[in-house]
């Protein structure tokens, strides 16, 4: 290597020296943001696809499914949820759980409602009715999770509503029938115990009235 003591040519070498510095931390910084970058696009991609799986499964599910603010309010309903109560999500999204509550299930749900928020309960399952736009109660089995924010903070709920409906009415026609079946079979044993105490009594008259002839033809007997 040759060395030179030339101020000009040192300064030279100094500028080269720095320039070539400043290319290859130039060259690393842009591959170091350009991969930043790629994640950044590979992060966002799959967040897209996740919200595209996410929004069709709350679409297109055979249950009923809604995001439920703390106070009760709908914040995003599904079709099928619509289906079952009767209403359009335009008027859905401006009612609150609590007014399409049946009356007489509304304090017991109020009540897990309190102990999801207070965390004593992570999740919960009932059975309860809603009442439908048109009046009408409809039975469904409703599965409540409680979706906290970062803070720790209630965020929202996550509701998950079956209509229950036609199993209901078929219990409530299997409790008739055998409700029908006891007073039938209850009706049956009371005749069965009144023909008894007839017979009984028929029976009792007829011997009676043997025992009185035979005694009578006794003593017919004794006075010849």
């Amino acid at each position: 290597l040759l060395v030179t003591r030339n101020p000009a040519t040192l300064a030279r070498w100094s500028t080269y020296k720095g320039l070539g510095f400043v290319a290859v931390t130039s060259i690393a910084l842009f591959a170091a943001l350009h991969r930043r970058l790629r994640r950044i696009q590979r992060a966002r991609h799959a967040l897209a696809e996740s919200e595209i799986r996410f929004r069709t499964t709350f679409e297109q599910a055979a249950v009923g499914i809604a995001h439920l603010s703390p106070d009760g309010r709908w914040l995003r309903v599904n079709q099928r949820l619509c289906d079952i109560l009767g209403y359009p999500p335009s008027e859905l999204l401006h009612r609150t759980a609590h007014e399409l509550t049946h009356p007489d299930d509304l304090p017991p749900d109020l009540e897990r409602l309190d102990a999801l928020l207070a965390g004593s309960l992570h999740t919960c399952s009932l059975e309860k009715r809603y009442l439908r736009k048109d009046g009408t109660p409809v039975w469904t089995q409703l599965t409540l999770s409680l979706v906290r924010d970062p803070a720790g903070a209630p965020a929202y709920f996550v509701s998950v509503i079956e209509d229950i409906t036609t199993r209901k009415l078929g219990e409530e026609a299997l409790r008739e029938s055998r409700e029908t079946i006891q007073v039938l079979a209850a009706h049956q044993q009371r005749l069965l115990e009144a023909d008894r105490a007839r017979i009984a009594r028929e029976v009792h008259d007829e011997l009676g009235g043997l025992m009185t002839g035979l005694k009578m033809d006794l003593r017919w007997r004794s006075e010849e």
